[in-house]
């Protein structure tokens, strides 16, 4: 069963009369199994790994886009402060 069965990865056989070779065999399956097991992971690692540097370029990206959406909007609120200021004095000189 275990030439069809490529998830198992252990198994307890002890207590039983199994041949050397059937055991040989078993174990070269598992063996077979854990590699493509940490093959798997390893490729999920990797993936994820990908995902968060992607998150964290898309964070950083994001966070340059509101910092100058926000100094544009405190240089416009400083401007049009200082022209209602100018405005101000030169109502106040006429």
């Amino acid at each position: 069963m275990l030439d069809k069965n490529h998830t198992i990865i252990d198994l307890e056989i002890g207590f039983n009369n199994f041949s050397l070779e059937d055991t040989d065999a078993i174990q070269k399956s598992l063996v077979r199994n854990k590699q493509l097991y940490d093959a798997e992971r390893l490729k999920e690692w990797r993936e994820r790994k990908l995902m968060k540097n992607e998150d964290e370029r898309l964070h950083a990206l994001y966070l340059r886009e509101q910092s100058k959406k926000e100094e544009l909007r405190m240089e416009t609120e400083t401007k049009e402060l200082r022209e209602a200021q100018i405005e101000a004095k030169w109502k106040k000189y006429i």
